[in-house]
């Protein structure tokens, strides 16, 4: 089921949830999710790849929404209410998409609040406050209207 013009539903969720929910799993993804996707995708103008468990032999499947019984990540982690992307551009540098989201965000049209430095090979965004608790996980800073999450 397509849910923009350049992705499809399996795209997003695990496939646990496209399994038992099919087309209903929409309603696990939110318009920030879809919304955020398609704009780095229009703004790249190449691919943008987040779950492949769908495509014979992908093993990523929990970079969109996660189930909240999800192994993977933090246990409250904003992936969990869709408000938390994990993603490749390809054909890109994941530091060259950090550095063009950070310096663009309004341009290419993000509803972002967050991006994470010092992912390895892959790119997060997402959009949460911050609370007093998450400054104890993370190192984070304040740049071009986006908070920098840098890993401990």
């Amino acid at each position: 089921m397509k849910i923009s013009n350049n992705f499809d539903l399996k795209e997003v969720v695990c496939k646990r949830i496209y399994t038992q929910y099919s087309e209903r799993s929409i309603w696990f993804v939110t318009p920030w999710m879809i919304n955020t996707l398609q704009s780095i995708r229009n703004y790249f103008g190449v691919p943008v790849e987040v779950n492949t468990w769908w495509k014979n032999g992908g093993n990523k499947q929990y970079r969109g929404h996660r189930p909240y019984d999800c192994p993977e990540g933090a246990p409250n982690s904003f992936h969990k209410m869709s408000l938390a992307v994990d993603f490749d551009v390809i054909g890109k540098d994941s530091i060259e998409v950090y550095n063009e989201i950070i310096k663009n965000h309004v341009k290419i049209g993000l509803d972002i609040t967050t991006i994470e430095s010092g992912t390895n090979g892959w790119n997060h965004v997402g959009n949460r406050n911050i609370d007093p608790g998450f400054r104890e996980k993370f190192d984070y800073r304040f740049k071009n209207g986006l908070f920098i999450i840098e890993r401990r």
